[in-house]
């Protein structure tokens, strides 16, 4: 046997003395991870030993070209290395593979041109839709491939009058639901933590802190940071800042914000009893003393009810044009 040799589908047939397309059957139920070809188990045991005899994994460029029906869909993430992707990154591939598809992930790192090259290269690979985790900047990047007739659900963020599918959390309530939680133990001089970005999820959680600050007559000390996304240098300065202030609570908008914040507190010594309030909780936190004020995020529901949005476009299931699931969210306070 020539193990430089690429084997075809008709190899396997002819070594395994059937027909094609009882191959492909198998094949297919191998890949579904059930019958749904109906075919003998002593064939499908002759079949499954030539496919591993001979290390055969089908070609699915030449399958998509054949049939233009790849059951395959692109997933863009912002950032793979943050938990909430990581989570939402497995559990989409738990609810494709239940419904007969695959997923290949890119990650952008928050860059317009890493999403564009992504986006491309799923387009030429035949990726059926899309889900994205639209960065700033990248709608008429998205709305392009919308156009080429690509179905795209967008999860976490949203571009309201662009006409996607989207799933997202209740951004506007979650921040004001934070800042209430401080009010109500005692918290005034609250402060909230963003960074420079026109992303309508961010925007949403800044209405909401100052919303909740107004209505509880605090808009004294109403103050919002907008400092470079991870800037270190301009977090650090803030939260020094902040601690000679006598700032009582800070409210960030990311998770990835409140690591930098909590990381200076420990590089300038600093123990004020400022406590920290910001979206996701992780095991980091813990080696904290104070307790942390957090949003608990129905992760695997985003990633279900994508999958499920993208999968019945795809399928023809009756859905609006621009179907918008907001999701609820929920005020926790971790453990001191």
């Amino acid at each position: 046997m020539n193990n430089n040799r690429k084997y075809t589908i008709s190899d396997i047939a002819r070594e395994a003395g059937v027909s094609r397309s009882l191959v492909s059957s198998v094949l297919t139920n191998i890949q579904k991870g059930r019958k749904v070809y109906r075919v003998s188990d002593e064939t499908s045991r002759r079949i499954r030993e030539v496919i591993e005899r001979y290390d055969y994994h089908p070609n699915y460029s030449a399958r998509v070209l054949r049939s233009g029906n790849s059951r395959i869909s692109g997933v863009v993430l912002s950032d793979i290395s943050n938990r909430f992707f990581s989570v939402v990154s497995r559990t989409i591939v738990k609810c494709a593979q239940e419904r007969g598809y695959m997923v290949m992930f890119g990650n952008t790192d928050e860059n317009t041109e890493n999403l564009a090259q992504t986006i491309e290269l799923f387009y030429s690979k035949g990726v059926q839709g899309l889900i994205v985790v639209p960065c700033e900047g990248s709608e008429e990047i998205i709305l392009n491939y919308k156009k080429k007739g690509i179905p795209i659900v967008l999860l976490d963020r949203d571009f309201p009058e662009s006409g996607f599918s989207s799933v997202t959390l209740d951004n506007r309530e979650a921040a004001y639901g934070l800042t209430e939680r401080l009010v109500a133990d005692g918290h005034k001089k609250i402060e909230l933590v963003s960074y420079d970005t026109t992303l309508t999820s961010i925007r949403d959680r800044e209405d909401g802190y100052c919303a909740k600050m107004n209505e509880s007559g605090l808009d004294a000390y109403i103050k919002v940071h907008n400092p470079g996304y991870c800037n270190v240098e301009q977090v650090e300065t803030l939260i020094v800042d902040a601690a000679d202030r006598g700032v009582e609570a800070l409210v960030f908008t990311t998770y990835r914000m409140a690591l930098l914040g909590r990381r200076a507190t420990l590089k300038h010594n600093i123990s004020s009893p400022c406590v920290f309030a910001c979206f996701n909780n992780a095991d980091t936190f813990d080696i904290y003393e104070k307790g942390m004020y957090y949003i608990m995020q129905p992760i695997e529901q985003f990633a279900e009810h994508s999958v499920d949005l993208i999968i019945d476009i795809l399928e023809g299931k009756e859905r609006e044009e621009c179907t918008k699931i907001v999701l609820s969210p929920q005020v926790k306070v971790a453990d001191c």
